[in-house]
């Protein structure tokens, strides 16, 4: 996932033995958001053997429950959805500070590229078009796990080096 020797995994087993090499011991969290669940069984299955966690909702209200009780570290999100739409949805992650590294990947029909304006407007860091070609979606899950796991490794570093408060 991290370097191109990383990019096949054949197993959890292996992941996870490479996640240990690096000293890597985080998981990576993705939520999927999309109304149809044959999309969100879709995108999960171009996923598998990538070693996420990933946790699914139908909708913008139940994907911000669900940003609470699970903390992804990427969300994919269908734009066009009841109750909460994706792109109140992203603006509202985006605006809460619990998650502000949160990445939101916004999912949306070929060419209409209204929406694509205003979901970065809305914050979202990428976009993907349906239907939803693997290669495209593992390439820019992978892209946003770098930068995912460079902020962790950085945050951990600086954190190392801070001296204890003085008192």
């Amino acid at each position: 996932m991290i370097t191109e020797i990383e990019n096949y995994y054949g197993s959890d087993e292996s992941a996870r033995k490479i996640r240990a090499m690096r000293g890597d011991e985080m998981q990576l969290k993705i939520l999927l958001v999309d109304d149809m669940r044959t999309m969100r069984a879709h995108t999960r299955s171009m996923l598998v053997g990538k070693d996420f966690l990933i946790d699914e909702a139908e909708d913008g209200q139940d994907a911000m429950l669900k940003m609470k009780q699970f903390h992804p570290h990427l969300v994919l999100m269908d734009i066009v959805m009841p109750h909460m739409d994706g792109i109140t949805c992203c603006k509202k992650i985006k605006q809460d500070p619990a998650f502000r590294e949160t990445k939101v990947v916004m999912v949306t029909g070929k060419g209409d590229y209204e929406q694509i304006a205003e979901a970065f407007k809305a914050g979202c860091d990428d976009y993907i078009t349906k239907p939803i070609d693997k290669t495209e979606l593992t390439d820019k899950v992978d892209e946003l796990c770098k930068y995912v796991l460079a902020r962790q490794k950085l945050r951990t570093f600086l954190v190392s080096r801070d001296p204890a408060p003085k008192r």
